[in-house]
């Protein structure tokens, strides 16, 4: 059975510092794609650069309603740099 991670945080530390074997610990598992999961501008631009490494890797940009009190104020910055993201994915 193919499974499918739709929920990591890749980018904590304690995964991020072993993501080549954690990721290998998933396949071995049958989970053979990984969402990474942005909830800050920070942890979205880092799902990417981890998606841009893996190619069973992929991120979500976004933010959690939790975090918002973090864009606040910023809202246009956060939207175009995921749309500039997005862009530079798609090339």
């Amino acid at each position: 059975m193919l499974l499918i991670d739709t929920h990591a945080h890749l980018y904590y530390d304690n995964m991020y510092e072993n993501l080549s074997e954690v990721l290998k610990l998933a396949e071995s598992n049958n989970v053979k794609k990984t969402i990474c999961i942005g909830t800050d501008l920070e942890t979205s631009l880092k799902s990417v650069e981890i998606a841009e490494q893996y190619k069973n890797v992929f991120a979500t940009v976004g933010i959690h309603p939790l975090r918002f009190h973090v864009v606040h104020g910023r809202q246009e910055v956060f939207v175009q740099t995921g749309r500039n993201l997005i862009t530079d994915a798609l090339k």
